[in-house]
């Protein structure tokens, strides 16, 4: 029998007792931030503050199991605020990614912001299609001796 997800913020005192847990859901994230941060440096931001913690969780037998980590953050724009999903990571998304959705925007509503942002993977477009595409993130990586480059040579931007 499947057990009720339940979500929760979590505080920065609250990080420690979780945090192996919270290391191997953040895991695969890490290959998508092309070596910017690793799942430990993911949840430094949320015990300094830097960033916020919100997680999805059930209590097989009692025992704490996080089933999903959204890492966030308010961005103060010149002329917007925006609660930025920084990093979503977990398994089972379908059974917990829309009401975890509904939390963040109540959550940035009550905090002033404007609305909702995120950069991820395509496939993330349909567990949330309350988000509209407005662009890409492209990259260069310098490298000793060169320039390294994802672009495509064919000239095609499709």
């Amino acid at each position: 029998m499947d057990n009720q997800i339940e979500l929760s913020g979590v505080p920065p005192h609250g990080i420690e007792p979780i945090r192996d847990q919270l290391l191997q859901v953040l895991k695969g994230c890490e290959r998508y931030t092309n070596g910017r941060y690793t799942a430990d440096s993911m949840i430094a931001l949320c015990e300094e503050g830097r960033s916020l913690l919100f997680i999805a969780f059930d209590l097989p037998d009692g025992q704490l199991r996080i089933r999903g980590a959204v890492i966030c953050a308010i961005n103060v724009y010149p002329l917007r605020t925006m609660l930025l999903i920084q990093f979503l990571g977990g398994d089972s998304a379908k059974a917990w990614v829309q009401n975890m959705y509904s939390l963040l925007e109540r959550f940035a509503r009550d905090n002033g912001c404007n609305g909702l942002e995120w950069t991820g993977r395509m496939g993330w477009l349909r567990l949330l299609p309350q988000f509209n595409l407005i662009g890409v993130t492209g990259e260069v990586d310098f490298v000793e001796g060169g320039r390294e480059s994802a672009d495509s040579t064919d000239g095609n931007p499709d």
